[in-house]
């Protein structure tokens, strides 16, 4: 069963606020609750194109944990809904499991199930999923997921324009590659102190690096009559590689009363975000050429907490008090550097393109 899974807080105070994640919720027959299964897929077709899978499931008691992998050069990334599916079968022996598998954004895990663009992709992705009892009272849920994907494309193209008896002619030749890595861990803790308090700790992780180059070729020539005449060419090289961390932490303390309807909720949150960023950009050409170096490193530092209290006024009316402060910093600093013919170095700075800002706020 798929479906739209509140918030922690709108569970706790019945307090619908908006927030939905896209979620599995699987349950085993009594009989089921111990053993292996799963299934693997290949296929080879036309122009070397390959596409292959495996899913395999391993269930004890409460313990419960899956592997997902799958390859292909088919420009199919990140894993769907039907993989998620696939995992757990179908069927109405396996209508429920009591734990839920979530798809954040979209997302399965956090990986991204974008659009890989024009190109050839060659995509790799593993993902292991965990959930257990530990005791009476920590239930853990966690993940991990891979996903690498390289594209590569090669494209052509001839424009003319025509301008009464002249005719203008653009040939362009294009050939790029672009390569990405992500790792993702995510972890899901709930403390049952007692009957009325509960905690719940939430850390995610991930760590990304890229890599792409181009090399572009343009010539532009006019004819007219019978006479071509060559008004530009150009070839213009990028070479830039990236990788970033981004670490969050969310804490929640909840608490049950008495009095139905009555409750209190207190939240932590913190996210630390960095990335550098380098790129070599080098344009040869009759006119304007260029050879520039420019890198960019980004920071972000974010922490908020706040608290929510809801009273019961009648059966069907709360009454709910809450509180929220949170305080961001940001930077990103861009330094961009012109080829220096004299040291053989970027090192002749280049105003134009360099800028540094920070950023402040508090709610």
């Amino acid at each position: 069963e798929i479906f739209d899974d509140m918030s922690e807080q709108a569970k706790l105070n019945k307090i619908d606020d908006g927030s939905r994640t896209k979620a599995i919720n699987l349950k085993l027959k009594k009989d089921k609750k111990k053993g292996i299964f799963g299934k693997a897929y290949a296929g080879y077709g036309t122009n070397e194109r390959y596409d292959a899978g495996i899913t395999a499931n391993f269930f004890k008691g409460a313990m419960q944990s899956s592997v997902i992998a799958k390859t292909n050069n088919t420009n199919n990334i990140g894993f769907t809904v039907n993989d998620m599916l696939g995992m757990f079968g179908s069927g109405g022996a396996m209508s429920g499991m009591g734990g839920m598998i979530r798809m954040a954004g979209g997302n399965f895990g956090g990986l991204n199930l974008g659009s890989t663009g024009s190109g050839i992709t060659s995509s790799t992705q593993l993902g292991f999923n965990y959930r257990d009892t530990w005791s009476p009272s920590i239930d853990i849920t966690g993940s991990y997921f891979y996903n690498t994907a390289e594209t590569n494309n090669l494209s052509s193209s001839l424009r003319q324009t025509f301008a009464g008896d002249t005719t203008f002619f653009n040939d362009q030749l294009r050939n790029s590659f672009a390569r990405n890595n992500n790792h993702r861990f995510n972890l899901n803790m709930i403390y049952r102190i007692d009957s009325m308090n509960s905690i719940i700790y939430t850390p995610n992780i991930s760590f990304q690096d890229s890599r792409n180059n181009s090399d572009d070729t343009s010539s532009l020539y006019l004819k007219v009559a019978n006479t071509k005449e060559e008004q530009n060419e150009s070839r213009t090289f990028n070479n830039g590689t990236g990788e970033g961390v981004n670490w969050t932490n969310n804490l929640i303390w909840r608490k049950r009363f008495a009095r139905a309807g009555r409750t209190l909720s207190v939240s932590l949150t913190n996210t630390m975000n960095n990335s550098d960023r380098e790129n070599y950009n080098i344009f040869n050409a009759k006119f304007n050429p260029r050879n520039v170096f420019n890198s960019t490193k980004a920071d972000t530092k974010s922490y908020s907490g706040g608290f929510s209290y809801t009273e019961p006024l009648s059966r069907n009316k709360v009454m709910e008090l809450n509180y929220s402060y949170s305080r961001n910093n940001s930077a990103s600093d861009r330094r961009t550097y012109n080829y220096n013919n004299t040291t053989g170095k970027y090192d002749l700075p280049d105003d134009t393109l360099t800028n540094n800002f920070q950023n402040f706020k508090v709610r």
